[in-house]
């Protein structure tokens, strides 16, 4: 620690930040040499109505931020918080599999 105009501030020293941008280095190619499985739109919403317990009408499509996304449609009285649960489904989803074309 330092202290800069009186106040005690954390400074990453040299040998420090290039641990730690190594690590993140590494991490990045181990994660680009792991390639994830490809499931098309039918075997996505079959899993993640696996994961609701339910057959729910949802839509599976490409997304230009995060490879891919779903939308469920249901009543309103339900859609905003069976969203929510499939927002969570589609994330750990989205981290195993790419959406096939």
């Amino acid at each position: 620690m330092t202290k800069a105009w009186g106040k005690k501030t954390n400074k990453l020293q040299k040998s420090e930040f290039g641990r730690v941008f190594g690590n993140i280095e590494q991490i990045s190619r181990e994660a680009s040499i792991q390639a994830k499985e490809k499931k098309t739109a039918d075997e996505l919403v079959a899993l993640m109505n696996q994961q609701l317990g339910r057959d729910a009408f949802i839509s599976v499509f490409k997304d230009p931020v995060y490879g891919w996304n779903a939308k469920i449609f249901a009543p309103p009285s339900k859609a905003s918080g069976l969203q929510a649960i499939l927002d969570e489904i589609v994330r750990v989803l989205r981290s195993q599999y790419d959406l096939e074309e």
